[in-house]
């Protein structure tokens, strides 16, 4: 008669690995409990069942006709059970990895950023949470800074070059939270007709003999030419807010222009016909997010959305 016991899944475990063994002693070695422990659960086992799972005489142990019969099953039934276990842990880590987001995000971010990494975070984001939106619109610097003083509610992505900016220090001045998001090198860009466009790399002393030409979008000093200007006296021939005017002067030769680039896929838009150079010793350019204490909070689950995705798609 079956026993009206409660089977457990251990004493199906010690009933497998029994039968792989040769004798009850090295099936406990390998369970880690004793041989008297374990011919009690396999007793026990035996009793629920009516059956006689295994015989054991002075050549080992053999499973009986009854034994095999129960090893099929029992085998299946432990792989059951570890599938249901995989497929607990996958729902219960979807569960964590996908909070619903909602609202809006208004983000001001300067040209650098905009072209490439908010976009494409953007857009991921987008693609797994329908009741989000945002607003992305291009400012300057000065522009940013000014809105997070003002505590207008924007998320501001900004760039800083460390010795020569004041970006930090005037966002604690603002008491605004913010925090790095990245490093990007910077890379001169010249015509393949340009003397330089063979080399691997520069110098900025190298690139002091040439022409120079900025992309800049307001009146405000460009602290890439500060940088320059460390190193000696540029001559610069070009400055313009006019991307096609820009292009156009670093295209034909005229002038060697520049081009900030991190650390992922389609971050630089290679142009037919430029070639890009790293300048071996200009500091890397560094991108923060930032916005005043109060936008924080009210909006911090899709900020900090944002900054996941904008750092995973650069890890």
């Amino acid at each position: 008669m079956v026993g009206c016991g409660i089977m457990r899944i251990e004493q199906l475990e010690y009933f497998v690995e029994t039968s792989r063994a040769t004798s009850l002693s090295k099936a406990g070695e390998r369970l880690h409990i004793t041989q008297q422990s374990l011919n009690a659960a396999l007793k026990k086992l035996e009793e629920e069942l009516g059956a006689t799972l295994l015989n054991q005489d002075f050549t080992g142990i053999q499973l009986t006709e009854q034994g095999k019969i129960a090893l099929q099953y029992t085998e299946k039934i432990l792989e059951q059970v570890e599938n249901m276990k995989e497929a607990l842990a996958i729902s219960m880590q979807q569960t964590v990895a996908e909070p619903v987001l909602t609202g809006s995000l208004m983000i001001y971010s300067t040209s650098a950023a905009n072209h490439a990494l908010i976009p494409q975070a953007i857009q991921q984001i987008m693609n797994k949470q329908e009741q989000v939106s945002f607003v992305l619109l291009e400012k300057n610097k000065m522009e940013i800074l000014q809105e997070i003083e003002n505590k207008t509610p924007c998320l501001g992505i900004v760039s800083h070059i460390s010795g020569f900016e004041d970006t930090l220090e005037l966002l604690q001045k603002y008491g605004a939270v913010y925090q790095k998001i990245a490093d990007a090198k910077i890379y001169a860009v010249v015509a393949h007709t340009h003397p330089l466009a063979q080399q691997k790399s520069v110098t900025i002393r190298t690139l002091l003999r040439y022409p120079i030409g900025f992309f800049q979008p307001d009146n405000h000093p460009f602290a890439l030419q500060r940088v320059l200007e460390s190193k000696g006296k540029p001559h610069i021939q070009l400055i313009t807010s006019s991307t096609q005017t820009y292009r156009h002067a670093v295209d034909s030769g005229q002038i060697v222009g520049f081009n900030a680039r991190m650390n992922f896929r389609n971050s630089l838009v290679m142009r037919k016909g430029d070639s890009y150079l790293p300048v071996r010793d200009f500091p890397n350019i560094e991108l923060y997010w930032a916005a005043n204490e109060e936008y924080y909070q009210a909006q911090k689950l899709l900020i900090e959305a944002l900054v996941e995705q904008m750092k995973e798609i650069l890890s």
